[in-house]
């Protein structure tokens, strides 16, 4: 990435940044991925303003998330996938808007804003459920789950909950569906914890 940096390869230099980015963060190593994905999205301006531009944007943003959720920076978080879905918006890709808002719910989550969660939570459910999206799905319950439980609403974690655990079949268990952990064992979680 260097090496094409100095090179003025903006191409070659965001894809190997974000290829050490992910390497980093496959190693817990939070901090250095967030820089190396931050550089790519500084890297990534001088590269035409194509569809294919503005899509890795987004996916450098929500790569972005991944590592700064464990550091806890919610701010920073909101901030790039708050730029992420106007992206998506303006390129009318309901793939990854689904994935913005879905990431949103989450993050209002954890921060504790459980009215916005809620909402942005549901419009990703909708979305996950207009594109058939199976992997989508099973993260927003999860996260919708979550959101429920922690504002005691029992009965409504275990009923959105209950999707995952029924639809997600024995030759899946052992995916993660885009969560930190095993999707069924997750889901389980919750409805184990609402009961």
């Amino acid at each position: 990435a260097m090496h094409f940096g100095r090179g003025q390869d903006a191409q070659r230099t965001v894809v190997y940044l974000r290829h050490a980015g992910e390497h980093a963060l496959r190693y817990s190593a939070h901090h250095e991925a967030v820089g190396y994905f931050e550089h790519a999205l500084g890297a990534l301006q001088a590269l035409p303003a194509l569809r294919a531009t503005h899509e890795l944007a987004i996916d450098l943003r929500l790569d972005l998330r991944a590592a700064l959720v464990p550091l806890g920076a919610f701010g920073r978080i909101l901030a790039h996938l708050g730029e992420a879905e106007t992206l998506a918006l303006t390129l009318d890709d309901p793939w990854r808007l689904g994935r913005v808002i879905c990431y949103r719910a989450n993050c209002y989550s954890q921060m504790g804003d459980y009215t916005r969660a809620l909402e942005f939570g549901q419009r990703a459910l909708a979305q996950s459920m207009a594109l058939a999206d199976f992997a989508l799905q099973v993260q927003t319950r999860y996260f919708l789950g979550q959101t429920y439980y922690a504002l005691g609403d029992y009965r409504q974690a275990i009923e959105v909950v209950q999707w995952n655990v029924a639809s997600i079949g024995h030759e899946r268990h052992h995916e993660r569906f885009g969560l930190p952990t095993l999707a069924a064992v997750a889901s389980r979680a919750v409805l184990v914890k609402g009961l």
